[in-house]
């Protein structure tokens, strides 16, 4: 179906930041020790399948985790809903999630979030020979329809920030897949999730606004379990002190940074 003049698609990815103090302890190392983290292998260029093999940013953090605390790595695959993810962790069929979710006030009554380790901006595009209007998208794009990416806090800033009708997708390529075949007028979407796509695809888009929001991505795990909490952001924290999460970062991203921190308020 071709798009209506009008209809544009947003995939947001999103947060505020709670930052936990890393430990000045040393994490034990156990023999024979499973980390076992939750993704949906869904989300390029976090986490996703090619060739049948587990690749992306968030794999390669999380197996770097485990090295670094002595552990192998088991990934357990679960479409994103906290539900089932708060379910996994209370149950102890699950140790935490790294699945780029942001950290919200609403998402720390559920879980406990590392210090973060991902700063998302946000990013719109559209097709290439369409002619963008930027007072559109700043008057909230009334009477129009939006994607968001379903159960994240991108229904949630579209709520607040546009006027447009919510609709809400499953993934990056299925909205990728809609503009692509002219069902959409736009995306809006993590800047580096847009710059993979645009990389990956023989997709004809623009990026025609950028550096909307900022949020960062924490690793969830149950709530009032400090003691893998702060084993989790001493690794983080000792991978970041050696460059090896720079070296991930820019392997995934073409740039090296720091860990994030935690901006003043």
């Amino acid at each position: 179906m071709k798009y209506a003049p009008g209809i544009c698609a947003v995939l947001i990815s999103t947060v505020a930041v709670f930052a936990q103090t890393p430990s000045p302890v040393p994490a034990a190392k156990e023999a024979g020790r499973t980390l076992r983290f939750v993704t949906d292998f869904a989300s390029p260029p976090f986490s996703f399948v090619e060739r049948s093999k587990k690749i992306g940013f968030e794999i390669d953090l999380g197996q770097a985790i485990g090295r670094e605390l002595g552990a192998g790595v088991l990934w357990i695959k679960r479409g994103f809903n906290l539900g089932t993810y708060e379910s996994l962790l209370k149950t102890g069929a699950a140790d935490a999630v790294i699945n780029s979710i942001s950290i919200t006030p609403q998402r720390q009554r559920q879980f406990d979030f590392t210090v973060p380790y991902y700063r998302s901006g946000l990013a719109v595009a559209a097709i290439k020979d369409i002619d963008w209007n930027h007072t559109d998208f700043v008057n909230g794009l009334k009477d129009m329809q939006l994607g968001v990416l379903r159960r994240s806090t991108s229904y949630e800033w579209a709520r607040k920030n546009l006027s447009a009708k919510r609709v809400n997708y499953y993934s990056p390529q299925r909205m990728a897949q809609a503009l692509r075949d002219e069902q959409v007028f736009c995306i809006l979407i993590d800047e580096d999730i847009l710059k993979w796509v645009l990389h990956n695809n023989a997709y004809r888009f623009q990026e025609v606004e950028r550096d909307l929001n900022h949020e960062y991505y924490g690793i969830a795990v149950r709530k009032g379990n400090t003691q893998l909490l702060s084993e989790l952001n001493d690794a983080l924290k000792r991978l970041d002190e050696k460059d090896i999460y720079d070296a991930i970062y820019e392997k995934w991203f073409t740039r090296r940074i720091d860990l994030p921190t935690r901006p003043s308020r």
